[in-house]
């Protein structure tokens, strides 16, 4: 009976089966290789659409905030663009004044060497100028004068420093000159003997008086010595007066025209 039973079942079952078979092949039909194909490249499609639609959104949403860094970075590029330009019209002015003071310094630096020549050429005539009585009161500013331009250990500044205060003391020498110049000083006396005393100076003349006051008289150049000499006066007269204008910076002030030649001219005669 088990088995008659299910033998008729499975025959029952076969007929089912051939029906649904027919009825799903009556619903979907086989496609054609053409069909299927199209079917295909639709379905890649609309995939390609959804994911182009996913990424335009992505987009979208990160455009925002690159659009607002991208004014920021805008904003901050026109501000440092500013600056930059303001900068360079600084700079621009700054290489003006710079060009500008190199050359001020060039006039200044031409000027003080033009200066510095014409107090060499001063300290020179001064020198030369200088009464003979004058030299040893003149003579260290004299010598810082005439050496400083070659002393490599001062500046431009020191050099013309040193010349300059040879002269303001000149200068001095000037308002002495016009009332009578008197300042200590050292003579040779007619017997070679060095002698302390006063010197008066007035003009181009200049007379002695020891201090002892037994040496007086004019004093002269000796030939090759930068020391005076002191010729004595011949005339009693002439030793009183310059007695009185050493003594009391008044009174005759003996003169000799000749300024000494007189004297030469007659310790060469027979």
């Amino acid at each position: 009976m088990k088995i008659i039973t299910l033998t008729t079942l499975a025959l029952l079952a076969s007929p089912l089966r051939g029906q649904e078979q027919e009825q799903a092949q009556s619903v979907a039909p086989e496609l054609s290789p053409f069909e299927q194909a199209s079917s295909d490249v639709q379905h890649q499609l609309q995939e390609s659409i959804r994911e182009l639609t996913r990424l335009r959104e992505e987009m979208a949403a990160e455009q925002i905030p690159l659009n607002r860094e991208l004014n920021e970075l805008e904003a901050e590029l026109i501000l440092v663009r500013g600056e930059y330009q303001q900068a360079s019209r600084s700079l621009d002015r700054r290489t003006l004044d710079l060009s500008n003071l190199a050359t001020e310094i060039k006039s200044r630096k031409d000027e003080v060497s033009f200066l510095s020549g014409l107090l060499d050429d001063y300290t020179r005539r001064l020198d030369t100028d200088l009464h003979v009585a004058e030299l040893a009161r003149y003579e260290e500013s004299l010598d810082a004068s005439r050496l400083a331009p070659e002393n490599k250990n001062l500046s431009d500044q020191q050099i013309f420093e040193i010349q300059a205060a040879l002269l303001g003391l000149s200068l001095d020498r000037l308002q002495e000159a016009l009332g009578g110049a008197r300042f200590e000083g050292s003579a040779v006396d007619s017997e070679s003997q060095l002698r302390k005393g006063t010197f008066v100076l007035l003009g181009p003349a200049a007379i002695f008086r020891s201090a002892d006051g037994r040496r007086i008289g004019f004093a002269e150049q000796r030939v090759n010595s930068s020391t005076p000499a002191v010729i004595p006066f011949a005339d009693p007269l002439n030793t009183e007066a310059a007695t009185g204008v050493v003594t009391n910076a008044e009174g005759y002030f003996p003169f000799d025209p000749t300024l000494g030649n007189a004297y030469k001219i007659e310790a060469i005669e027979e």
